[in-house]
C-alpha cells in the first residue's frame, strides 16, 4: 500500500505530461504538492521536514546537473 502511495506523484507527473500534454513547469509542481500532502497525511511528517527535504532535493539536483554538464563538456 505504501509503495503505491509513494508511486502516485510519479504516476501523476507521467499522466499529466504524456496523456494530458501539460508542460513540465505545470505538472511537476502538482506532483511535488501531492508528495507533500501524502507525506504529511500518510507518513505524519512535520511541515519543517517536508520543506527541508524539498530544499535538499533541489540542492542535490545541482550535483546531477553538474555531472551531466561535465559529461557534455568532455564529449
Amino acid at each position: 500500500m505504501h509503495a503505491i502511495l509513494a508511486f502516485t506523484p510519479i504516476l501523476l507527473a507521467i499522466i499529466l505530461m504524456v496523456w494530458a500534454n501539460w508542460p513540465a513547469n505545470k505538472s511537476l509542481p502538482l506532483a511535488l504538492l501531492l508528495t507533500g500532502i501524502i507525506s504529511f497525511l500518510v507518513w505524519k511528517m512535520d511541515i519543517r521536514n517536508i520543506f527541508a527535504y524539498s530544499i535538499f532535493g533541489v540542492l542535490k539536483s545541482f550535483d546531477v546537473l553538474i555531472t551531466i554538464f561535465g559529461a557534455i563538456l568532455i564529449l
